[in-house]
């Protein structure tokens, strides 16, 4: 998912930074890196069973134009894929691991979106004491 804030004048580094702690707090290990016109955050923990969880989050833009770009796991492609061939031959409990995995990205996602509201507020209201 997406969303775009204009008018804010935060410090897109500043911001990079906490959220890249918000999914090293989770227990992601992260890699920030620049690019031009913004910076990439790329996360992934290994969780019971060796599966790599895997999280991209991308900020775009200017201090007072900017997007962030927040994708998590393979948003459910494997479920669409084989999800009725599964249950049609009696396998669906193999497929109990992927949408535990899904409802667990859809739960951090929505905790992304708080935090990132609420240090985007922060920040917005440091820059214009400033």
């Amino acid at each position: 998912m997406k969303y775009r804030w204009v008018g804010k004048n935060v410090d897109l580094d500043v911001l990079g930074l906490f959220l890249e702690r918000f999914l090293v707090e989770r227990g992601f290990l992260t890699n920030k890196e620049s690019q031009e016109g913004g910076q990439v955050i790329a996360a992934t923990m290994r969780e019971k069973g060796k599966k790599i969880l895997t999280v991209t989050v991308r900020i775009f833009g200017s201090s007072n134009d900017f997007e962030i770009d927040f994708s998590a796991g393979d948003e459910g492609g494997l479920l669409a894929k084989v999800g009725p061939l599964t249950t049609l031959f009696g396998f669906g409990f193999l497929l109990r691991s992927e949408f535990e995995k899904r409802d667990y990205f859809r739960k951090l996602e929505e905790d992304f979106w708080v935090f990132v509201s609420m240090r985007v507020a922060d920040l917005a209201v440091s820059a214009a004491h400033s």
